[in-house]
C-alpha cells in the first residue's frame, strides 16, 4: 500500500514516500509520521496522509461504528468496555461469524433496544432467542417452566 519505492535526494537510501511528490526520506527531514488510531488509540505509523486506523481490524470496526444509526450503541467506548470478554454471558459458547468477512465477530453486542443501552456480549443463537421473546423476562420463565415440565428432555 502507499507510493512506489524511490531513492531519497539528500542520502540516496530508498524509501516508500508518503505523499506522491516527497524526494526526501523522513530520516532525512525529522519528521515524525506516527498517530494515533481513531479506534484502538494505538501508536502507529501510517502508510498515507488518510491512513486513519492501525490495521484492517479497526478499520472493520471504525467503518462499521460510523456507517450508520443502527450502531448507535455501538461506540469505541462500547468496544472497549466489552473487547475482553470471549464468551456468551448466557450460554459461555465462545460463538460463531455470521459473516465471511475476515474481521466479522463472533460474539454481538447484546443492548436494549427501547433504550439503546448496552447489556453484554452474546452469541448470535442466545442474542436472537432474547430478541425472539421480546426480551420479555415473564415470556423466558414460561419457556423454562415448558422446558422443565416436558418429557422429551432427559433429567439427570
Amino acid at each position: 500500500m502507499g507510493y512506489p519505492i524511490r531513492s531519497c535526494s539528500r542520502c540516496n537510501e530508498d524509501f516508500r514516500p508518503f505523499v506522491h511528490n516527497q524526494k526526501v526520506c523522513d530520516t532525512c527531514t525529522g519528521i515524525n509520521r506516527q498517530k494515533e488510531c481513531k479506534w484502538c488509540n494505538e501508536i502507529f505509523t501510517p502508510t498515507t496522509i488518510r491512513n486513519d486506523y492501525c490495521s484492517k481490524r479497526c478499520q472493520e470496526f471504525g467503518n462499521r461504528a460510523g456507517r450508520s444509526k443502527r450502531f448507535e450503541y455501538f461506540s469505541k467506548e462500547v468496544y472497549h468496555q466489552y473487547k475482553d470478554i470471549t464468551a456468551c454471558q448466557i450460554c459461555g459458547s465462545e460463538g460463531f461469524s455470521m459473516s465471511k468477512r475476515e474481521y466479522s465477530e463472533k460474539l454481538c453486542i447484546d443492548h436494549c433496544h427501547n433504550t439503546g443501552i448496552v447489556r453484554g456480549k452474546l452469541c448470535h443463537n442466545c442474542n436472537r432467542a432474547l430478541g425472539l421473546l421480546g426480551d420479555d423476562t415473564d415470556i423466558l420463565r414460561k419457556a423454562i417452566t415448558y422446558l422443565e415440565r416436558a418429557e422429551t428432555i432427559r433429567k439427570e
